[in-house]
């Protein structure tokens, strides 16, 4: 059985700030009577010194730190926060998995490293998903985007001669199918050059399953 939660933090606050009273805390009893955290002022920043304006500030900081202590000393983790918030934008992210939001393997772009470039640019209009996946076997060996052909043609490249080992990026980065999103998401943003695709790849880390795109990640309403 997991082990029982552990006591309540030996402080309370008391959120009345700028009229410290020592017999504010008597009969509150043992538990919380072990600190009273004290959150007066000497003044306001008002000109008038009237308008709870460093009180609410510093009431507001005292607050936030006891939260984060409490959430420390009693072990909430991502998966606590996820069921208490499951419809919001944060909660969505800790709950779903890559697997929830990608695109299929079917749905997406498939080439080979010897295909020359126009096929990859007819599948990837067919099939608009902003990438192209480079498979071999099932494998991930490559990427082309959007981006990687619109500097190709910049460059004069052939289209018809050209072929897509010349201007994939190989080995691309990848996550897991069962990753959780925010995985995902620290994968793409975290980075000096953001990257809008990721490949999706099963647990042996080779064999492709779909596509991530940051736009999906941010227009889903799961």
């Amino acid at each position: 059985p997991p082990p029982p939660p552990p006591p309540p933090p030996p402080f309370f606050f008391k959120p009345q700030p700028g009229n410290p009273d020592p017999l504010w805390s008597r009969g509150l009893g043992d538990v919380y009577k072990r600190q009273v955290l004290d959150a007066s002022v000497s003044k306001e920043a008002d000109p008038l010194g009237l308008v709870p304006t460093a009180s609410t500030t510093l009431t507001l900081a005292i607050g936030d730190a006891i939260a984060a202590v409490i959430m420390s000393h009693q072990r909430f983790n991502h998966e606590d926060f996820a069921k208490l918030h499951p419809a919001g934008d944060l909660g969505r992210r800790l709950r779903f998995t890559v697997e929830d939001i990608m695109q299929p393997i079917d749905k997406i772009a498939i080439v080979k490293k010897d295909d020359i470039l126009r096929k990859v640019v007819i599948d990837m209009t067919e099939k608009p998903f902003g990438a192209a996946l480079v498979l071999n076997n099932q494998n991930l060996i490559g990427i082309i985007t959007e981006g990687d052909l619109r500097r190709c043609l910049a460059e004069n490249g052939d289209i018809d001669k050209m072929r897509v080992s010349e201007i994939m990026s190989s080995n691309p980065v990848s996550v897991n199918i069962k990753a959780p999103l925010r995985d995902a998401l620290t994968l793409m943003e975290e980075r000096k050059s953001q990257i809008s695709v990721l490949p999706v790849v099963n647990d042996d880390d080779k064999t492709c399953s779909g596509l991530l795109r940051l736009h999906d990640v941010y227009q889903s309403r799961l």
